[in-house]
């Protein structure tokens, strides 16, 4: 798998007198990582689960699935195989609207009293 530098640039940020990370997205919306981030328990607990398994993640990586091993020689390899495999025999779809399904989708999601759920709401103020 090739892996292209994601083009970014250090900005200072004057009202932390510290540097950030910008870099666009794939919407090209500009994105930043700085020192807010940095500062969130999320980022720190999501560093601390980091370094504590670093030292499970170096390659060869070896999948056991059913009695049969496979080697993923890299990290993101293995992240392909991950999501490649809990997406196997699964189908989403999304709909606008009760009126885009067929009528068996409908029966199984909507309409089957077993699988519904119906809430009542009350606006007072109406």
């Amino acid at each position: 798998m090739l892996v292209l530098p994601l083009p970014c640039e250090l900005r200072q940020d004057e009202v932390h007198s510290t540097w950030a990370v910008v870099y666009r997205d794939s919407t090209q919306a500009e994105r930043q990582i700085g020192v807010e981030l940095a500062a969130l328990p999320e980022y720190r607990r999501l560093r601390a689960l980091a370094r504590q398994t670093a030292r499970y993640n170096q390659p060869p990586f070896v999948v056991l699935r059913d009695s049969q091993r496979e080697t993923q020689a890299h990290w993101r390899d293995l992240l392909a195989y991950a999501k490649a495999a809990g997406t196997r025999e699964v189908s989403v779809q999304r709909y606008k609207g009760l009126g885009e399904m067929n009528v068996e989708q409908l029966w199984e999601t909507t309409m089957n009293p077993e699988k519904r759920t119906l809430l009542g709401v009350r606006n007072p103020d109406v």
